[in-house]
């Protein structure tokens, strides 16, 4: 068996390919030398252990001994986690979109000695593989001057596109025609039918749902018209909510759909978009009171903190693989495999064919399986069925009460809720479980931490289950706990990944600060504010463009090492918020928290209102995306749902007293999500008697001592403002 040099790595997709015999190296000064002491370019291949297509050109190439020896006389061969290096993951990644016009993982990119990319792609499938290496090996040894030329104007070209130049005056942004042009193109590329924005793939692009609802939570919209932003969210939630991208079964979701109708999906279960969905679910429940949503909630909390949670760390791992054993005595894997079911799978399952019937309508089961077979390229999934709900369970019981006079609403809900256990008793017995990257990724830990939060805020106050609220808000103290222990390196920066050395990049203190400001807002207790003031001095000091605005995606070490050929600054949300957009959040939330009151009320040191320039950065961040968001607000939704709640103005209301302050402030906010509402709590002075006031717009109310009259001043408060 061969072993190459990622055996001594921590990154479970480096280590899933140090059996190759590929003479792999990972990123860093030994490859470069290399690649410059033999005269070769570098062959530079980046994924992510839960990749499916990353797994099939492994096994067609990496493990090809033919295909490997021509990489290893060629190349200087290059493994990269994009999870880990996610900086230089989208250097190369913006290289390859710009000159292929598509982008995606497995990503294969050759570059000089000196980093500079020259030919990239994605897949590539073993007799193009080789095909690309002899054409690279040609050219290297015949044209060498007419590649580094090449290499040299394209990363010119690049460098001018993605920089931003010096800061010039100031102007103003239209923000409600922002917004206005957001909403326009949202409602025309909504789907009517089966919800979502566009047509096949679909992503559960979380962060346009932040902008829908912020929209329509400022519009008073209630989401009655399916048209308004709060409906087009409602309807495309629901029918996330019932597709197959949703794992009825074990719950949790799965990363994306392969058609339009959300039911085959891709079926690796990333941490991101549990912790962002449940976000999402929780602020369409806030907002419409329906239970399908906090059932949402309830799934996906049971998935994570069940599956992904890591008990001795305290913290969450970072995804489970989309492939997978069919059966503990299978030697291949097959993607959804842990998932999916036959017909007589069911059948067997149930034993009753009544009961059977009605789970098989609900979930769309065919006896010849509901998969298309031009969303099943490798025949994986032929005759197998992704369960998919047809409808509410009251349309199944309308449906299924004509062949079964008397059968009850109540007795359907029973036979869903068993089946849904019996199928989950026997893939826990019978199927061996998907890998599970056991990562642990700073921002999402502090995407899931801001969600637990959250959570325990609103079902706390809701009074839904007080039990689990207190059991997910220690869920979360115990991730601080584990950031201070664990993810901090020297000089107060943060680790990317626990267990290394790899520093964080601005998504990671972005996603923490988010985290640390959400739950301070639970019990205001002041260390995680303090927490949270500090990390944002640090990451401003790290990643803030003073020339242009904005935070870098890294910080200038690399740079000055030759590791990284270029400094960016994300400009666009996808499946995650850009850097940038929770930053301007954060900005506009610290800004209107250090305004409320003076920072040594909260309890607060070494932070006074001059030193904290959090509106001078908002203001210079904006200006920095301004093409962005007058040009295609729908690239950066998140960023723009900010920029609203900043042109609006963030109320704030100031709880005070040593009296026991919890039953007073559930009847204030009474669990509720608004995003232009900030709480905090002085922690000095005599009184013991609570009380509340509001401010805005640098006006600050009388102390009210009934929840009912700081209520009224906030629905007061801003009525004035056009």
């Amino acid at each position: 068996m061969h072993t190459n040099r990622l055996a001594n790595e921590t990154s479970p997709y480096l280590l899933q390919h140090q059996h190759n015999p590929v003479d792999w190296y990972p990123w860093g000064p030994e490859a470069f030398e290399k690649a410059k002491k033999e005269d070769k370019p570098i062959f530079l291949s980046v994924g992510y252990s839960t990749c499916r297509w990353c797994h099939v050109m492994e096994r067609e190439c990496f493990e090809n001994e033919t295909v490997a020896k021509v990489m290893n006389d060629v190349c200087v061969n290059i493994k990269v986690d994009r999870e880990v290096l996610p900086d230089i993951d989208r250097i190369y990644m913006t290289f390859v979109q710009a000159t292929t016009g598509s982008g995606g993982w497995p990503m294969s990119v050759f570059l000089t000695p000196d980093l500079k990319p020259f030919f990239g792609g994605t897949y590539f499938p073993p007799g193009a593989m080789t095909s690309v290496l002899e054409q690279i090996d040609d050219k290297w040894k015949t044209s060498r001057q007419s590649v580094l030329d090449s290499a040299s104007k394209l990363l010119s070209f690049l460098s001018a596109q993605v920089s931003t130049g010096p800061i010039g005056p100031e102007s103003p942004i239209d923000v409600a025609a922002c917004v206005e042009d957001g909403v326009k193109t949202y409602r025309r590329r909504f789907d009517r039918v089966h919800g979502g924005f566009g047509g096949a793939p679909k992503f559960p692009t979380t962060p346009l749902f932040t902008f829908l609802h912020t929209q329509g939570f400022l519009e008073e919209d209630d989401g009655q018209d399916v048209e308004t932003p709060i409906g087009m969210a409602g309807f495309t939630l629901t029918k996330i909510a019932r597709g197959g991208i949703h794992d009825h079964v074990g719950t949790g979701f799965h990363r994306y759909a392969v058609d339009a109708k959300w039911h085959v999906p891709h079926f690796e279960k990333m941490l991101y978009d549990q912790a962002q969905l449940t976000l999402a679910y929780l602020r369409h429940y806030t907002i419409t009171s329906d239970h399908l949503y906090i059932n949402a909630v309830f799934d996906i909390l049971e998935y994570t903190t069940r599956d992904l949670y890591c008990k001795d760390r305290k913290a969450f791992y970072a995804a489970e693989d989309a492939e997978s054993l069919p059966t503990l005595a299978s030697t291949k894997k097959e993607e959804g495999a842990f998932w999916v079911w036959t017909a007589a799978d069911i059948e067997k399952i149930f034993g009753d064919k009544w009961a059977s019937d009605i789970f098989r309508f609900h979930f769309s089961v065919k006896e010849e399986g509901n998969v298309d077979p031009s969303h099943d390229p490798h025949n994986e999934l032929r005759g197998k069925n992704v369960l998919m709900e047809r409808g509410s369970v009251e349309d199944t019981h309308s449906h299924c009460v004509i062949d079964h006079p008397g059968l009850t609403l109540g007795e359907v809900e029973d036979i869903l809720k068993e089946g849904k256990a019996k199928l989950r008793e026997v893939r826990e017995r019978e199927r061996p479980r998907p890998h599970r990257d056991e990562k642990i990724v700073a921002a999402w830990n502090g995407m899931m931490g801001r969600a637990l939060a959250w959570v325990a805020r609103v079902v706390g106050e809701r009074g839904q289950d007080e039990v689990k609220a207190k059991e997910w808000y220690s869920m979360a103290e115990d991730l601080v706990a584990f950031f201070e222990k664990e993810m901090m390196l020297p000089d107060c920066r943060l680790r990317r990944i626990y267990g290394s050395d790899v520093e964080g990049v601005a998504d990671d203190y972005a996603h923490v600060i988010a985290f640390l400001i959400a739950l301070y807002q639970v019990r205001f207790e002041p260390k995680y504010l303090q927490m949270a003031v500090s990390l944002q001095a640090k990451q401003d000091s790290l990643f803030w463009d003073s020339e242009g605005g904005g935070y870098f995606t890294s910080s200038s070490t690399g740079m000055e090492g030759g590791t990284k050929i270029m400094r960016l600054k994300d400009d666009q949300d996808g499946a995650e918020p850009s850097a940038n957009s929770t930053s301007l959040h954060n900005l506009v939330t610290l800004d209107a928290i250090m305004h409320a009151t003076s920072p040594e009320f909260l309890g607060l040191t070494g932070v006074t209102d001059e030193s904290a320039d959090y509106d001078a950065k908002a203001s210079k961040l904006l200006s920095s995306f301004s093409s962005m968001l007058e040009q295609h607000p729908t690239a950066v939704p998140d960023l723009l749902s900010s920029a609203l709640l900043r042109q609006k103005g963030i109320k704030a209301v100031i709880f005070a007293g040593s009296g026991d302050s919890e039953i007073f402030v559930q009847g204030v906010r009474g669990g509720r999500w608004e995003p232009n509402v900030i709480y905090v709590k002085e922690v000095v002075g005599d009184s013991e008697e609570v009380s509340g006031r509001v401010c805005y717009a640098g006006t600050c109310g009388l102390k009210q001592h009934a929840p009912e009259e700081v209520k009224r001043e906030l629905e007061r408060a801003g009525k004035h403002v056009a």
